[in-house]
C-alpha cells in the first residue's frame, strides 16, 4: 500500500525529543552490550524454545541482546523509509510493518520466555526481573512511539478503502498507541509526558520491591496438625516445610494467607493472620507504601491531564468495551442494587450457622471464609478433599479437550519431545478442522512444588501467531499450583482445580485459535482490557454443566461418575454467598476507580465506599489498599475488567443454553461464529 504524499511532509519535521531519546538510550547501553553466544537459549532461534541452562545473566542478556538488535533494526527499516525520494512509492505493509514485526518477533519471544521462567521458578526476584522486562519495554516503545510510523499509520487508515480487517486493526493499533503515547503533543508537552512517565516507572519500581521484600519477610509457622486437616491437598503442598505435606511442618506466607483462612478452624490465628494481611508494610519503616501509592496516584493524574483527558481513569477506558467511567458505575451500581441485600441476607443467615455450630460471637471479616466452608460442607456434604477423589487430572484433562471438539472443532493431542522448563511441564498440539498438522501449542505446567510461586492459575502468551516472514505459530503457557501424583494415587483435582484450569485453558483459546496474519494483533494482543477474561469466564460457565461434569469426572479406583446428588450441589455451591463476594468485588473495583478519578486521600475514599458495599463494620486497622498492588502497577482503573468479563461471558453462554448445551451441532455452530 503506498504512502499519502501527506505523510512527506511529516518526514521534514523531526521529533527532537524521540530523536533525543532514542541517542540517549544508545549511549547508555552500548558499553553494555551483550555478546552473542551459542550457549545461551534466548539468543537461538528455534521453533520451540530451549529453556536449559537459563541463568539470571543469561535472561537479562538474552532480552537485552534482542532489545539491541531490535532498535537497530528498527532504526534501519526507517532510516529506508526517510530515504525514499517519492513516499507514494513506500509500500506501508510490506516495507514498514511487516519488517518492524519480523524484527520484534525474537525480543518478545525471548521476554516471554523470561516471562514464563519468572512464573515457575524464584530465579528472578522483582528487582532482577524489573530490569528485565524495563529494558524490553525501553525496545519495544520505539514501534509506538515513531511519529514516523504512527503519522503513516494515521494516513493510511483514514485514506484506504481496500484494507483487510487484519491490516484495519493493525492501523488502529499503531494510531491509538500513538496518540497514547503523546505523539500529538507539543515537543514541551512530549517532554514533560516521558519524564512522567520515567517517574512513574521509578515508584512502582520501589513500590513492587518492597511487596516483595515485605512478602519474603512474611512467615507464620503451623505445627499442629489439626489445624491443617480440611485443608486442600494443593495448599498442603504449596505451605508445607517438608518432604510430606501431610506431616508438617507448614508456613503461612503472604500469597497463602487468603486460601488458608478458609481452612483455618483457629479464630484467633484468622484474625491475626488477616491483620497481618491487611496491615501489610504499614509497620516496616523500610517498606512502608505510602510514598510510593501517592506518587503513582498523582504522576497518573499528571499523564492524563497532558493527553486530554480529565482523568487517569478518563484515559484508561480509551481501549475498552464499557467506554468510559459513567457506563462502568452504571454497571457497578445495578449489581449492587441486588447484591448488597443478599450480602444481608447471607451474613445474617452464616452467622446463625456459626452460632448453632458453637461460635457465640458475632462473625467478623477474617471469619467468613472459615464458615462459610463449614457451611457448605455440612448443607450439601461436599469436600473438597472427597470431591477431588472425581476429577482425576487426566479423565477432566480428556474430558476439557472433547468439549473443545464439540465447541470450536479443534483436536488436542500430547507432543513429546518439546523442551521444556521442568519435567513435569506437558506439551500439547492443537490440530484444526483441516487437522493435517498443529496450528498451535499448549505447555501445560500443572503440580505445585518447591521454589514455584503458589499460583491459582496463570495464562501466558509465549508466542502469538504471525504469517509475516517465517511466520510462527502460537503457544500459551498455563501455570498452576495442582497437588502432584503420589504413591498409589494419580494427580486429583479439588473441583476448585477444575474451575481454574477451564478458565485457563478458556484464555488459551483467544491465543491458540487466532487467525490474525499479524502477531501485533493476534491472540489477547489488541483485544479490549475488559474483554481479554471473557473467554475464560465462558469456559466456566461448562465447568458446572451437568453432562460436562459427567464427562470429566470418574473415580480413580472405580471410574465411576460423580453422584447425582453431588451433582446437583455443584451449582449451588456456586451460588452460596454470592452476594457477599460480588460485593467484595465491586468493592475493590470502585475503589480502583475512585483513586484515580479524585485526588481524595485512599482511607476517605475507602471510609466513603467500605459501608456501601461491606455488611461489616470497617476495621480501624485496615490499610488493604496499600498492597493492591494490581492498581498500582499496569492495571489501574481497570480492576473492574474482570467483572465486566463475567457479565459478557454470562450473556455468550446463555445463547449457548438457548440452543442446547448438548446440541453438539448446535453447539458448534455457536463456537464457530
Amino acid at each position: 500500500m503506498a504512502l499519502s504524499l501527506s505523510c512527506r511532509r511529516f518526514l521534514y519535521r523531526q521529533h527532537p525529543t524521540f530523536l533525543q531519546c532514542r541517542q540517549s538510550g544508545y549511549i547508555v547501553m552500548l558499553p553494555d552490550v551483550p555478546l552473542h553466544s551459542d550457549d545461551n537459549p534466548l539468543l537461538r532461534s528455534d521453533e520451540f524454545q530451549d529453556f536449559s541452562g537459563l541463568t539470571v545473566r543469561k535472561c537479562y542478556d538474552g532480552v537485552v541482546r534482542r532489545a539491541l538488535d531490535f532498535e537497530a533494526g528498527f532504526w534501519r527499516v526507517e532510516k529506508h523509509i526517510k530515504g525514499k525520494e517519492n513516499m507514494s512509492e513506500v509500500d506501508l505493509f510490506q516495507e514498514y510493518l511487516c519488517p518492524t514485526e519480523e524484527l520484534s518477533r525474537p525480543l518478545e519471544n525471548a521476554y516471554n520466555a523470561v516471562k514464563i521462567i519468572r512464573q515457575t521458578t524464584d530465579l528472578l526476584n522483582s528487582e532482577k526481573y524489573g530490569k528485565i522486562a524495563s529494558r524490553a519495554a525501553l525496545a519495544l516503545d520505539n514501534k509506538y512511539s515513531s511519529p514516523l510510523l504512527y503519522y503513516s499509520c494515521k494516513s493510511a487508515l483514514s485514506q484506504s478503502t481496500s484494507l483487510q480487517d487484519d491490516q484495519k486493526r493493525l492501523l488502529k493499533k499503531f494510531t491509538l498507541f500513538g496518540k497514547l503515547n503523546g505523539l500529538e503533543l507539543s515537543n514541551s508537552n512530549y517532554e514533560a509526558l516521558v519524564a512522567i512517565r520515567k517517574e512513574t516507572l521509578k515508584n512502582q519500581t520501589n513500590y513492587n520491591n518492597k511487596i516483595e521484600h515485605e512478602s519474603r519477610l512474611f512467615k507464620y509457622p503451623i505445627g499442629d496438625p489439626h489445624m491443617m486437616k480440611n485443608v486442600p491437598q494443593h495448599l498442603l503442598k504449596a505451605m508445607s516445610d517438608g518432604l510430606d505435606p501431610s506431616r508438617g511442618p507448614w508456613t503461612v506466607r503472604f500469597l497463602t494467607i487468603e486460601p488458608f483462612l478458609e481452612f483455618c478452624p483457629d479464630a484467633l490465628v484468622r484474625d491475626k493472620l488477616w491483620h497481618e494481611r491487611v496491615t501489610f508494610g504499614l509497620n516496616n519503616e523500610l517498606t512502608k507504601l505510602n510514598a510510593e501509592v501517592d506518587h503513582i496516584r498523582h504522576s497518573r493524574k499528571r499523564e492524563a491531564k497532558i493527553l486530554g483527558f480529565r482523568t487517569y481513569a478518563d484515559y484508561s477506558m480509551e481501549s475498552t468495551m464499557a467506554g468510559s467511567v459513567d457506563n462502568t458505575l452504571n454497571m457497578l451500581d445495578h449489581l449492587l442494587e441486588k447484591a448488597r441485600p443478599a450480602q444481608a441476607h447471607e451474613i445474617e443467615s452464616l452467622n446463625k450457622f456459626a452460632f448453632q455450630s458453637g461460635f457465640h460471637k458475632p462473625l467478623a471479616f477474617w471469619d467468613v471464609g472459615y464458615w462459610k466452608n463449614e457451611q457448605l460442607n455440612k448443607t450439601y456434604n461436599l469436600n473438597d478433599n472427597t470431591l477431588s477423589d472425581y476429577f482425576p487430572m487426566e479423565t477432566v484433562l480428556n474430558g476439557l479437550f472433547s468439549l473443545l471438539y464439540d465447541l470450536y472443532g479443534v483436536e488436542v493431542q500430547e507432543k513429546s519431545g518439546v523442551p521444556t522448563w521442568h519435567k513435569d511441564v506437558r506439551v500439547y498440539e492443537i490440530f484444526d478442522k483441516t487437522g493435517k498438522s498443529p496450528s498451535a501449542y499448549v505447555y501445560l505446567d500443572p503440580f505445585a512444588r518447591s521454589g514455584k510461586p503458589y499460583s491459582n492459575g496463570v495464562a501466558l502468551t509465549l508466542r502469538n501467531r504471525s504469517l509475516v516472514g517465517e511466520g510462527q505459530s502460537p503457544q500459551v503457557g498455563l501455570v498452576f499450583s495442582f497437588t502432584p501424583p503420589t504413591p498409589g494415587k494419580p494427580p486429583l483435582l479439588s473441583f476448585k482445580n477444575v474451575v481454574d484450569l477451564f478458565a485457563r485453558f478458556g484464555y488459551a483459546t483467544q491465543v491458540v485459535l487466532s487467525k490474525s496474519a499479524y502477531a501485533e494483533v493476534a491472540g489477547t494482543s489488541f483485544i479490549e482490557r475488559d474483554a481479554v477474561e471473557v473467554p475464560a469466564h465462558f469456559m466456566v460457565h461448562w465447568a458446572f454443566t451437568p453432562s460436562v461434569v459427567q464427562r470429566i469426572s470418574g473415580h480413580y479406583e472405580s471410574g465411576e461418575k460423580l453422584p447425582d446428588t453431588a451433582l446437583n450441589n455443584l451449582d449451588k455451591i456456586r451460588r452460596h454467598m454470592a452476594g457477599f463476594s460480588l460485593c467484595n468485588e465491586m468493592y475493590k473495583c470502585r475503589l480502583d476507580l475512585e483513586l484515580f478519578a479524585t485526588d481524595i486521600p485512599w482511607k476517605s475514599v475507602m471510609d466513603e465506599l467500605w459501608p456501601r458495599y461491606s455488611a461489616f463494620p470497617q476495621d480501624p486497622l485496615d490499610h488493604s489498599p496499600m498492597s493492591f498492588y494490581q492498581i498500582f502497577n499496569d492495571s489501574s482503573s481497570c480492576y473492574y475488567s474482570n467483572l465486566w468479563s463475567k457479565v459478557i461471558a454470562a450473556d455468550i453462554f446463555t445463547a449457548f443454553e438457548e440452543v442446547g448445551v448438548d446440541n453438539k451441532e448446535a453447539i458448534r455452530a455457536q463456537g464457530e461464529r
